[in-house]
């Protein structure tokens, strides 16, 4: 048996399928309502786009230099727009951000990429690099297609009415100033001569480069103009901005170097570890003679094997972890060290004489390098007084005899200039010297309980981390079992039977 509200149904749709007035009506309303409900918020919001700390407009240089990029069709093989991948960002750096290319008229976004995005471009290169590529790209890149455009060196820049350019832009939104437009002349040619004083160009316009930037300071060439543009590309932003951070290093403690580790094989360890025991003046003038001759110079520890070395370096101190030439120095110092360490120990070290290298490890390790600042900071000072916080959420172990144990405070976890982050292990808020040993495994241990039980608590209640009462974490660490000193215990005891 039918149901008559099907049936009903069915021959209601049946008339509008078959007739082609009713069917377009139909199509008509539903595609209308569904624009309304998509377009009608936008006549609420100001913008679309999320406006970026640092994005500002073109300066006259900057533009005139990129309608040359876009007359001269420079769009048609190079793209402006690192997409949020892998393999993008490893290459072009941070994906773009819409706000970058807000007074973009035309936007590049979603443009043809035959060579090397550009959106990143700006400051990776010399001045020289890109009048050298600019001229001959296959000088620089030999299996480079792309067009010669020496010919830009050779043609003064042109611009009928500077003003009139910028004035053209402001209408569609640019938010260029009436003292913009009224030096827009003047910023044209100030920008890339250095003989003419560029006035208050770099106030109007921050992060703006003055410099004669096509190698010819007598005139303003249309090379200058797309260098300019070229080289403020990506620049504007600074992604690397947010919480401060602190890259000292004591050069002289050795627990902040940068070492290599290597196994030697092929040795007798008996042997070695009998000369150590039995002779130690042999073995204190053995030492001594590595020193002397090799300077950085380590001493084997007992492997898994009885033919097995393990050398826990050579360590290397005074060099930052954060500058790649020192990296790159590093790297290659302890490679020779390493085969000075064995071509030592055979010649002149018990068991050793058929030693050979077994294995190096495949990058050198680093104990030190970046530190969040924090709202509170572990100092050498504190610690060496005894000093406890009374926000501690955990206890150090004494390092000596001759010193007390280490009070480490919540607000060593909580960043400075950013919400909703806590540091824990290696980048906790300290000195360097306390960085010697709260970057060790038990001290990572205790900062990263401190840091995953206070960001429980802060979804749990909602609120950051940097607003939640030090008591509250003081009281769950102490029910988890954590040790923290008897004055802070008590205080923290106390508030929990207010509570």
């Amino acid at each position: 048996m039918t149901d008559p509200v099907v049936e009903e149904t069915v021959k209601g749709h049946k008339r509008l399928e078959r007739n082609i007035t009713l069917l377009a009506i139909g199509t008509f309303v539903t595609v209308a309502i569904g624009g309304l409900v998509q377009i009608t918020p936008l006549f609420y919001l100001d913008n679309t786009i999320e406006e970026v700390e640092g994005v500002r407009p073109y300066t006259p240089l900057e533009q005139a230099g990129r309608d040359i990029y876009i007359r001269e069709g420079c769009y048609v093989c190079h793209s402006q727009m690192v997409r949020p991948f892998r393999d993008e960002v490893e290459r072009y750096g941070h994906y773009s951000l819409a706000a970058e290319s807000m007074y973009d008229h035309p936007f590049q976004w979603g443009s043809k990429r035959t060579g090397p995005d550009l959106a990143r471009v700006g400051g990776r290169y010399s001045d020289e690099w890109h009048i050298q590529h600019l001229t001959n790209p296959q000088s620089v890149v030999p299996e480079s297609i792309m067009p010669k455009y020496g010919f830009l060196a050779e043609r003064g820049l042109k611009i009928a009415d500077a003003e009139a350019m910028l004035h053209a832009l402001q209408l569609v939104g640019v938010p260029y100033t009436d003292r913009d437009l009224e030096q827009a002349e003047a910023d044209l040619y100030a920008q890339a001569d250095p003989n003419v004083d560029a006035g208050d160009l770099t106030q109007r316009y921050p992060k703006a480069q003055v410099r004669d930037f096509d190698g010819d300071p007598d005139r303003v060439t249309e090379m200058d103009a797309l260098i300019a543009y070229l080289q403020m590309l990506g620049t504007l932003v600074d992604f690397e901005a947010g919480a401060p951070l602190e890259e000292n290093i004591d050069e002289s403690d050795i627990h902040q170097c940068i070492n290599t580790a290597f196994l030697l094989g092929g040795v007798d360890m008996n042997r070695w570890l009998a000369f150590r025991s039995q002779d130690r003046e042999g073995f204190k003038a053995l030492m001594a003679q590595g020193r002397n001759t090799i300077g950085p110079f380590e001493k084997p520890f007992v492997g898994w094997r009885d033919d097995i070395a393990l050398f826990m370096g050579p360590r290397l101190s005074g060099y930052s972890a954060v500058n790649v030439d020192d990296l790159t120095e590093v790297e290659i110092r302890s490679r020779r060290l390493t085969v000075a360490h064995l071509e030592f120990y055979r010649a002149q070290a018990p068991g050793f004489s058929n030693a050979f290298l077994m294995l190096g490890a495949p990058q050198i390790g680093v104990r030190h390098s970046r530190r969040l600042v924090g709202l509170a900071k572990v100092t050498r000072t504190q610690w060496n007084e005894g000093k406890v916080w009374s926000d501690e959420i955990g206890v150090s172990t004494s390092l000596s005899p001759k010193f007390p144990n280490v009070s480490v405070p919540y607000g060593a976890l909580l960043p400075q200039g950013i919400d909703g982050v806590l540091g824990a292990g290696r980048h906790i808020s300290c000195d360097p010297s306390s960085h010697s040993f709260l970057r060790e495994v038990p001290q990572c241990w205790l900062s990263g309980q401190a840091a995953g039980t206070a960001a429980a608590l802060a979804a749990n209640t909602g609120i950051i981390p940097r607003e939640l009462d030090a008591h509250l974490v003081q009281r769950e660490l102490l029910r988890q079992g954590t040790y923290l000193s008897p004055s802070v215990e008590a205080i923290a005891g106390m508030s929990s039977a207010a509570e």
